[in-house]
């Protein structure tokens, strides 16, 4: 019996970075399935529903030499989300001139995985209003006018409650990841497909990216990574992306104590199969790994969301923070020292099945009522 009678979920992301994309993905899947028939589910990306030019090279904007800092500071300024919020819905015919256009009669829940997402419909009073957040702990500019806000973290929690939001809108139900991170092969099954011996330790690391920008100045670093977890004898396994001159040269260069691998849908294997998990603390494959129970060493970190995750992370016990190479050397033997601890705390904040936790809460008013 379908969960819903014909009504419409409307995902809104912004395209900036990964994470928002994917977790609207999943989220979409888990709700077509949750919802049955009755539920028609449209993803929007706001960025395709603005006039303003180089919405492709946002995602590189809080890198930038200079506006690294103001970033951090705006980050988690929860005074200044009344005000942007209010001008942006104030600008949104010119700002956003198509977004009207996206909202029909049938839409009866809006569910965003982005911030701008959740102000741009604050004011929407016909639809359920979910709001969701993509890192583990959340920036200054999530509104308090929303039905719920779905939080990674009982910490995330807490900071929202602080900020005011009412307790009964905030639920637990970690980040949303796709399907293959939340029914993610054992390590064993993993480590038979990619043929690795089950007895070597092995570190997948994370250099590519569909938005280069700010993996720049990671895939500048990787060389070293490389070295240094050959000279620990881990196995390399390189997730490389579309960078096929760094796949190039490090085939080149290590021959075969690295495997390359270029770009590929099924990352859920490769971290399955991996003791730790090498990358830049990025929303998405740090809760991609979180969610497979796979611990992380995080280069290379942003601003903002990134130094956040890395913060949350590092506390919890399931990450080690290497801003540079003697640190990431350190960091190796501590991964190789405290595996088990650091698995076990990866494991203790892994929640595969939150994406589909969050579209039952999107759905949660439409649920068929006993008579």
């Amino acid at each position: 019996m379908p969960l819903v009678d014909d009504i419409e979920m409307l995902i809104l992301y912004a395209s900036i970075g990964s994470g928002h994309r994917t977790a609207a993905e999943a989220i979409a899947q888990q709700a077509a399935d949750v919802g049955g028939a009755g539920l028609r589910v449209r993803l929007v990306d706001l960025l395709t529903l603005t006039d303003v030019g180089m919405t492709d090279r946002l995602s590189s904007v809080p890198s930038a030499t200079g506006i690294s800092s103001a970033y951090d500071a705006v980050w988690g300024a929860d005074w200044l989300s009344a005000p942007v919020g209010g001008t942006l819905r104030a600008l949104r015919p010119l700002l956003f001139p198509r977004l009207r256009a996206q909202i029909s009669p049938d839409t009866r829940v809006v569910v965003s995985t982005h911030a701008l997402g959740a102000i741009l419909t604050a004011d929407l009073l016909r639809a359920w209003r979910v709001a969701v957040l993509t890192d583990f702990m959340p920036h200054g500019f999530w509104p308090r006018q929303v039905d719920r806000i779905c939080v990674p973290t009982q910490d995330a929690r807490v900071e929202l409650e602080l900020r005011g939001f009412p307790a009964s809108t905030i639920e637990l139900t970690g980040v949303p990841v796709r399907e293959q991170f939340a029914h993610a092969p054992s390590r064993e099954a993993a480590r038979v497909t990619l043929g690795i011996d089950g007895d070597r330790r092995v570190a997948l690391v994370v250099a590519g990216a569909r938005d280069p920008g700010p993996y720049a100045q990671l895939a500048q670093r990787i060389p070293a990574v490389v070295s240094a977890l050959v000279g620990s004898g881990m196995l390399s396994v390189v997730l490389t992306g579309t960078n096929t001159p760094l796949a190039e040269q490090l085939a080149a260069e290590f021959g075969e104590s690295v495997r390359v691998v270029p770009y590929t849908d099924d990352v859920a294997t490769l971290i399955a199969a991996s003791d730790v998990v090498v990358a830049k603390p990025g929303g998405s494959i740090v809760s991609e790994s979180i969610a497979c129970g796979r611990p992380l060493i995080l280069l290379s970190r942003g601003s903002g969301q990134e130094r956040a995750n890395s913060a949350y992370l590092e506390k919890a016990g399931a990450a080690i923070v290497a801003e540079n190479d003697d640190r990431l050397r350190d960091a190796l033997a501590g991964s190789l020292s405290t595996a088990s601890q650091q698995l076990m705390a990866a494991e203790k904040i892994a929640m595969p099945g939150a994406a589909r936790h969050v579209a039952r809460v999107a759905l949660e008013p439409f649920e068929p009522r006993a008579d």
